[in-house]
């Protein structure tokens, strides 16, 4: 079902939330027996205006003028070190945090992972002094977010970050969630034992991909699943990508193209013959990634995707293609969620028709692909905006 969201009015923003003074109960100094999934690396209390600056630095001010009221709180927030599986399948130390409101009188309304959006790397939840999407903590839920793989604290200048690679990513956010709970457990806060799940663009294949592995873990109570903007098939970006004489003229995030191919090399070890996937003068393309980081990399890249990629991508046979984009494509397949993943629980996706980042074709083939996916139109006109309308919606209409 396709629902148009239209534009919010500042009358239906403004939302009231209880707020009652509670400080949560430190966290008890583990004994050197107790084997935690976790250890602590901080634990800080935000204020309102501590908040607001954060989400201010971010924006670049645009939130303070934004036409909405929001329900400022204070927060704490637990920055977490722990163990997961890497690519690799061998243990790995990662990070992420746990947010929550200090003045919540009661029980909090449950868990809300949330997976974050394609980002630089000091944006990493952990490295910010409130990530703007831990926003569903202003509403009475206690937010989870992992850093992902090559984010935080595993993130080093030879260790690369695994990009829309499915299983790890799932790994590392379902791992988080419970180094969160024995967290919670151990300092006596209590909520609702249901787990929602939510993220826009890379978030939103993280979220799907975290729900597939909860269901196979028989994960209890999940709740309801949110995706905005979701790349839920590499292999449709790309060949809707390089089949568009309109977008792939003027890609404007080609570092992230960039980043999926030498993610999917480097995890399925395919030893790409880059000759075979690039034109002569980008052969050593990838090496820019290297030194900038891939989302910072956009502006240093060329926008014509004809001009960098090999002819033998543009062709419309598959079966045309050379022995290297011929790995490279079964690589992307193995990472698509659709059509392949048949979810026992709703997915709610959302999504904007002029999407110019993420296809807005993989939404439809999702609702087409399985009755659990349901699709909800964004009305904003550009990929960015429109995962900041569902953070709106999410927030301040759904979870009011």
């Amino acid at each position: 079902m396709r629902i148009t969201l239209r534009i919010l009015t500042f009358a239906t923003l403004i939302i009231l939330f209880g707020s009652c003074k509670k400080d949560p109960e430190p966290v008890p100094t583990p004994t050197p027996e107790e084997k935690l999934l976790y250890s602590v690396i901080e634990e800080r209390d935000l204020t309102v205006e501590e908040i607001k600056k954060a989400c201010d630095d971010m924006t670049g001010g645009k939130l303070s003028s934004f036409p909405v009221k929001i329900p400022w709180h204070p927060v704490r927030k637990v920055t977490l070190k722990y163990r997961t599986t890497g690519v690799d399948g061998n243990p790995l130390e990662v990070s992420g945090i746990i947010t929550f409101r200090t003045d919540f009188d009661s029980t909090f309304r449950g868990l809300c992972s949330v997976q974050h959006g394609t980002c630089p790397f000091h944006w990493a939840p952990s490295r910010l002094d409130f990530s703007p999407e831990a926003a569903p903590a202003l509403a009475g839920y206690i937010v989870v977010e992992a850093d992902y793989i090559g984010y935080g604290v595993s993130q080093t200048e030879t260790f690369n970050h695994p990009y829309l690679h499915t299983a790890s990513t799932a790994q590392a956010c379902y791992d988080m969630l419970l180094a969160a709970r024995e967290y919670l457990e151990k300092a006596k806060i209590s909520y609702h034992d249901q787990t929602l799940l939510a993220g826009v663009s890379q978030g939103g294949n993280a979220t799907v991909a975290l729900l597939e592995k909860l269901e196979k873990e028989q994960y209890p109570n999940i709740g309801e699943v949110f995706a905005a903007g979701p790349p839920l098939s590499i292999t449709t970006i790309f060949t809707t990508l390089l089949a568009d004489s309109s977008k792939y003229s003027n890609y404007t995030k080609p570092g992230f193209a960039l980043q999926i191919i030498r993610a999917m090399n480097e995890c399925h070890q395919l030893d790409l013959d880059w000759s075979l996937i690039f034109k002569p003068k980008y052969h050593d393309i990838l090496g820019i990634l290297d030194s900038v980081d891939f989302y910072m990399a956009n502006e240093n890249l060329t926008r014509n995707m004809r001009e960098v990629f090999h002819e033998d991508f543009f062709t419309p046979d598959p079966a045309t293609r050379n022995s290297e984009l011929t790995k490279l494509f079964g690589a992307f397949k193995k990472n698509d969620l659709v059509p392949r993943y048949h979810p026992q629980h709703h997915v709610q996706l959302f999504h904007t028709p002029t999407d110019e980042i993420i296809p807005y074709q993989i939404s439809v083939d999702a609702v087409n692909f399985d009755h659990n996916y349901t699709l909800s139109d964004l009305s904003s006109k550009d990929h960015l905006t429109a995962c900041l309308e569902f953070y709106i919606w999410l927030v301040l209409v759904h979870m009011k």
